[in-house]
Order: structure tokens, then sequence, then C-alpha cells
């Protein structure tokens, strides 16, 4: 029977930890060994013992089991060791959370604790080591046994191992670069510094505005002289320079700029102009050239513009050409500028200013009710809402209006003299101005007009509604919850008005509650609320309509037994 992998996982990351402390300390010397100023060199060969100072840090530790007998299920291994020492003391702890203590003496480590290991018991029999002569990198191999009265297994690895953190051999941050030197060329600048003692690498970080810190634009690994190139001339270019080694970064350098280099020519001409209209404006967009340092536009109104014709000067991407006349095509090319001169124009462009893009609605349909009207049309693209236009045929020139934000295609209003012809008319409007009015459409409200009816549902227990021709909404039949809206909960077989609202405009019934629609699309409903059908926090069941959320862009909605879902104009449900 073989040996479970996760047997052999735990375990050979246990030995490894040992493994990584012996490793360190024997061959770098450690703790005490080293702290009374001894010399804790090897007299057997010869060799120096490494001075490695706090054994402090965290450690990445890799293995490959080599070899292992018939019970073990090998496996690579590759985790985190965090070691703590204090005086001669040292704690391991592995990214699994366990924990090691061991103390030195010389060159040598004593490490006592246990491991269990699904019931059994790791022990390291013996192992070497070396260490980088900059005490941050160690490789070696081990041999190792694992028991736990059951299983058995022995085997041998080998192993490598690199500090994360820590101050290797005693390092130190270096110092910061001095005598920071700029070398300005074409397009490129040359930058030089003196050598850092103990300093492995140099970083520079540059920007164009000044006040350069470790944040802005970063070269990683630079050697001095470092030159920079596909810079832009005339551009002022920053730069200080840290020294780098395994401590960490330094300090940054003084900061130095690179003088700005005269351009060699004059900018390329601006590409992909883009133009737009509105209500007596053009904006004219580009992309921005290297080494301009602004744009000039030149236009007229007949074609085939060029550097003789109406200027606009030191202008910037996008310009908006504005008090210019609707129905007007309009002509431009743009040009860069630079220190040298302007380039070439640009490809001509042309843009028409117009009142609006956006028809006049069609379809207009009045309903009359007693002293009330409710208007509908057809639904415009691309519109911020609509306007109502109205006036009576005595006196056409002394026109009312109302003027509706949003999507809704219906108007419901009261107010209006019943017996008088009213005649009306509706535009639509967005940020371009306002469309044509639509074709006019007379009607006389009447005390009588208002009997039609336009949307009809029954419940599932006997609970009926209705919209009439004139918005209002009536209900009939069980109100056992509510479900009439009419702030009781007596049932009748007699219609009863809903609030003294002329503005629904659909209305949906379910089994015990009831929602709808007004002109102005919110959505409204009530009734029956124990699974929350109503929308209604906190309340079991409501007799009065109660608005679901503050939208005003519901389309349609529909009614189940204790469900509602609804559309809104989008097509979203």
């Amino acid at each position: 029977m073989k040996k479970n992998k996760e047997f052999r996982l735990n375990n050979y990351f246990n030995h490894l930890i040992l493994l990584l402390m012996l490793a360190l300390l024997s061959a770098c010397g450690g703790g005490g060994g080293g702290s009374d100023g001894e010399d804790n060199s090897d007299e057997g060969d010869g060799s120096d013992t490494l001075s490695i100072g706090d054994m402090s840090g965290t450690w990445r530790v890799k293995g490959t089991e080599s070899s292992a007998t018939s019970d073990c299920d090998g496996t690579n291994i590759n985790v985190i060791a965090t070691v703590v020492q204090s005086g001669n003391n040292l704690t391991v702890t592995g990214d699994d959370g366990s924990s090691l203590f061991g103390t030195i003496s010389g060159n040598t480590i004593s490490l006592s604790g246990t491991y269990p290991e699904d019931g059994g018991t790791t022990v390291v029999n013996s192992l070497t080591a070396t260490i980088t002569d900059d005490c941050n990198q160690f490789s070696g191999s081990d041999s190792w046994s694992w028991t736990n009265g059951v299983f058995s297994c022995s085997g041998t690895s080998t192993f490598n191992s690199m500090r994360l953190t820590g101050n290797g051999c005693g390092d130190t941050i270096p110092s910061a670069p001095q005598n920071i030197q700029i070398v300005s060329g074409d397009s490129q600048a040359s930058i030089s510094w003196n050598s850092v003692s103990g300093a492995t690498s140099y970083n520079i970080y540059w920007n164009t505005i000044g006040g350069v810190t470790t944040s802005d634009n970063q070269i990683v690994g630079a050697t001095s002289p470092y030159v920079h190139t596909s810079l832009t001339n005339g551009t002022a270019y920053y730069y200080i320079v840290t020294a780098v080694n395994a401590a960490g970064e330094s300090t940054q350098s003084s900061e130095v700029a690179a003088p700005s280099q005269p351009p060699s020519g004059p900018p390329s001409a601006p590409q992909n102009i883009q133009t737009s209209s509105g209500n007596n404006q053009v904006t004219v967009s580009w992309n921005n050239v290297s080494g301009a340092t602004s744009y000039n536009i030149y236009w007229n109104t007949t074609g085939n513009v060029t550097v003789l014709d109406e200027q606009i000067e030191n202008v910037t991407p996008p310009y908006l050409h504005s008090n210019i006349s609707n129905n007007t095509t309009y002509y431009y090319v743009v040009t860069a500028v630079n220190a040298i001169k302007e380039s070439n124009p640009s490809l001509e462009v042309f843009e028409t200013p117009l009142t609006s893009n956006i028809v006049a609605p069609t379809e207009v349909h009045i309903i009359p009710g007693d002293g009330r009207v409710r208007v509908a049309w057809n639904d415009v693209l691309d519109v911020d809402g609509y306007i109502i236009y109205w006036s009576t045929s005595d006196n056409p020139l002394e026109l009312s209006s109302f003027k509706r934000e949003g999507a809704s295609t219906v108007f419901v209003r009261g107010g209006f003299n019943n017996g008088v012809e009213y005649t009306f008319s509706v535009s639509a409007f967005n940020a371009l101005g306002e469309s044509a009015r639509s074709n006019s459409v007379i009607v006389i409200p009447d005390l009588f007009s208002s009997s039609g009816v336009s949307v009809v549902s029954a419940g599932h227990w006997g609970t009926t509604c209705a919209v009439r021709m004139d918005g209002s909404l009536w209900c009939w039949g069980d109100n056992s919850n509510g479900m009439f809206g009419n702030g009781t909960e007596h049932s009748t077989s007699i219609p009863v008005q809903i609030d003294s609202d002329y503005d629904w405009k659909s209305v949906s019934v379910g089994f015990n509650h009831t929602c709808a629609l007004k002109s102005d699309d919110s959505l409204w409903c009530w009734g029956f609320n124990y699974y929350g059908q109503i929308a209604a926090y906190g309340v079991s069941r409501s007799n009065i309509p109660v608005q679901v959320g503050a939208d005003r862009d519901w389309g349609t909605v529909y009614v189940g037994s204790n469900s509602t879902c609804a559309l809104k104009i989008d097509g979203t449900l």
C-alpha cells in the first residue's frame, strides 16, 4: 500500500524548514558565534566564515525528492519560511502554521520539536548545504525518514532557497547617487552619475513637469551613462536617480532637467479630423500631433479652404465653433504649430449645423372626457421629451403649452371647458432644439364622452379593474385584501373610482393584489404583500396605491397570483 501524497507533502515541508535553518547557520555562522567579536572561521580548512548578521527574514524553499522507498509517494515542494533571531535563539515558522525552535553555538544549530503528520513523525537524518557569498541563496541535499507506526518511508532530497526579505551578509541600503549630469541631443538625453559603494544597480525616474518622485515614470536597472531616447524636441524632461542593492533602494538624488532642444522641423499635419453639429455650432476634433504646441483652424462656407481663409488661432481639440448660422455648410482644415513653423493643412472636412435633427410626432389621437383630454402619439427616436400645445378655436393665437421630459407618449390633463372646441398639436425636442409640430387635432370635452373603457383586467379571485378613456381607474368585486386601492377593504359589485386621478394608463389584477401604470410611466401597486408582490417594505398589505421605486420608465406590468413582473420602456425586465 502506498503512502498518500498529502502525507509526504506536509512531511517534506517541515523537514525543509529544519534544513533551511541548519544550512544557513552552519554555512554562514550565526547568532552568538559571531556576536562577541571572535573569529568563527573553520580552522580545519582555512576557509572564512561568512558574517551574515541577523538571520531574520523570509525565505522561499524549493525541494525535489531524489529517491524514496516504496511506501513513499514523493512530491516537489515550494514553501515560505519566516525566521526570527533573538540572540542565540531562533524561531522558524512555515506558511502552514508550524513552528520550530533552536539555539546556535558557534557554527552549529540544535533544533527540537515534534511535527505531527497524519499520526506520524518526520526526522531529518543528515543534510549538507552551501550558501552563496552574499548569504542570500543556498543549496544542498539531505536524507530523511518518516513513520506513523503503520507506514514508514525514507529517502533523499535536493533543495535550494532564496532570501525574500532581510539584509543578506550585513548589506545596508546604499546612499543616493551624486553628481547627476544631463546632456541633451536630438530627441534624446544622456544621464550620468557617480558610482555608489555597495550598489548593484540603479533606477531612473522622470517626468516632463518637474518635482519628480519614485511614483513617476521608471527606468529599472540603468547603468551610467544612460541614453533616454524617443523624446520630443522642444519638451523639457526632469530626472532623479536611485541606487539599489539587496538591502533596498536609496533615497533619490537631486533633480536635474534636460535642456529643451528646439524642434528639427515643422510638425506633421493633424490627422483624423472629425466634426459634429449642434444648434448654431460645429465641434471640430483631431488627433494630437507629436511636437505641436498649438493648432490653427481655417474655415469658409464655399469649400477648398486654404490658410488665407478665416483663421481661429491657438486652439486645442476639441474646438467648439459657435455663433454660426444653421442650415449653412461650413468647411474646415486644421494645422499644427511648433517653435519652427506651421504644418501643412489637414484634409478638409465639412458640417452643416441644424436647428434640430428630429422629426415631428405623428398619429396624434385625443380622447375627450368630462373637462379632460387624453392625448397620445407615436414615439420619436433620439428625443429628450415632448411639448403639447393647445388653443381654443375662438382665440387661436392664445397658445398654451406643456413641456414633458422623458419618453412618455401619453398626456392627460383636466381643467378644460366642456363644449368648447380645442386644437392640439405635439412637438419633440432634444439638445439640438425642437422639431416641427405635428398635425393639429380638434377635440371637444364633454360630460358624456368619457364612457368608453380603454383597459380592463379581471383577477384570479373575483376582482375586476378598468381604465376609462378619460384616464380614470375603477374597480369592483372582491376587495378583501385592499385590491381596489381606494383606502378600504369593502367589497362591492358597483364600480368604485380609485382616487381622483385621471392619468392612469393600464392596470393588471392578480390573485389578491393590483398594479397599474400612470401616464408618466410610473408604476403603482396595492393589496396583499405577504410575498412582497407590491414592493412595499415593512407592511403585509396596503389598501392605497404605493409607488414602486422612483423610476418613470415602466412600459408594461404583469400581475400573477402572488408575484409581479414589469417591462421597462427599453425592453429590460
